[in-house]
């Protein structure tokens, strides 16, 4: 029982000791005191929710659990959905005004891992989120505001990543295939380039062509002409008409998001974008970003628009934007 005890009871859950206990407390609170600094007000969403507040609630990644009155509760999975749902019943109880809000968050959020998993199932997440600002301004925001964090108070160098989500929804749209729907999304989330590869010929494109396009979308070439040769690559396909709307989003969306990139105030070497990222969750409506440093082989920094979701929980019709940032990353 004793060695059954020792050895059997902490698989699965990571527990901190002293010193890493200490260093996560330091770097939250130095990321807090740049949030502070910067206007955010801090909010505290709960820890249980409905389930339906958590978009991957239908799936195996959240905790559920169930209360006296037999309604089902999950441990937050996801802060941003909180968020705006606090705001709408904020905006329910106060006058709207034409300001832009401004919150921050520092709390655990928690995920569902099989038993051997050696990732953490209770991570500390900063965030901050934006409501009432255009996309294109926020975003530009938010960035600067993460690496200003990274730099100042968590000692890191930030690279970031950024795109949008409708570059991926036009071309997800020529897939009538809902199996194969599900396979696209997985090509993109995993850089599947040969894979997407095959999927695109399923579509139209030459064996060629696709190879081409599936590279570039996922692995675009820094030193070549990225719009042009993606474009051309587009318009290749048989069906021009059916292709049109994938070609004039990608040109729009390439146009906002090489602004982005040239209006950030950080160094040119740190960020730059990319025709196709992805989130699990849906209710991104344009711009994504990712944030990366050395040594950490996940991004600690997701964030991106979600212009549609505060209509979803009230009658208000206002552009929200975020990010989170993972604490633990630098334990």
């Amino acid at each position: 029982m004793k060695y059954y005890k020792r050895h059997r009871i902490p698989r699965g859950f990571v527990f901190l000791n002293d010193k890493s206990t200490k260093v996560l407390q330091d770097k939250t609170r130095a990321t807090q005191d740049y949030l502070v600094a910067a206007d955010y007000i801090r909010v505290m969403p709960p820890a249980l929710d409905y389930p339906e507040t958590f978009e991957l609630y239908d799936k195996a990644g959240f905790f559920s659990t169930v209360d006296q009155n037999g309604d089902r509760l999950a441990l937050r999975s996801d802060v941003t959905v909180q968020v705006i749902k606090s705001f709408a019943h904020q905006l329910e109880v106060e006058a709207a005004s034409n300001e832009v809000h401004r919150f921050y968050y520092t709390v655990p959020v928690f995920r569902n891992l099989k038993r051997e998993y050696p990732p953490l199932r209770e991570v500390i997440q900063s965030g901050a989120e934006i409501i009432g600002e255009k996309s294109e301004l926020a975003i530009i925001e938010l960035i600067e505001l993460a690496s200003e964090v990274f730099q100042g108070a968590l000692g890191k160098d930030l690279h970031v990543v950024v795109s949008d989500v409708r570059i991926n929804k036009a071309l997800r749209k020529l897939i009538t295939n809902k199996n194969q729907q599900i396979d696209f999304e997985q090509y993109v989330l995993f850089k599947n380039a040969p894979e997407l590869a095959k999927l695109l010929e399923s579509c139209g494109w030459t064996k060629e062509a696709s190879l081409k396009l599936s590279r570039e979308f996922l692995f675009p070439n820094p030193k070549g002409d990225l719009v042009k040769e993606i474009v051309s690559l587009i318009q290749g396909h048989h069906d021009k008409v059916k292709i049109q709307e994938l070609s004039n989003t990608f040109l729009s969306c390439a146009k906002s998001l090489q602004m982005i990139v040239e209006k950030c105030a950080i160094p040119s070497k740190n960020i730059h974008w990319e025709p196709m990222l992805t989130r699990k969750t849906q209710y991104y409506s344009s711009f994504i970003f990712e944030g990366y440093i050395p040594d950490v082989s996940y991004p600690p920094l997701r964030g991106g628009s979600y212009d549609n979701l505060l209509r979803e929980y009230s009658d208000y019709d206002l552009p929200a934007s975020g990010f989170a940032l993972d604490m633990n990353a630098f334990i």
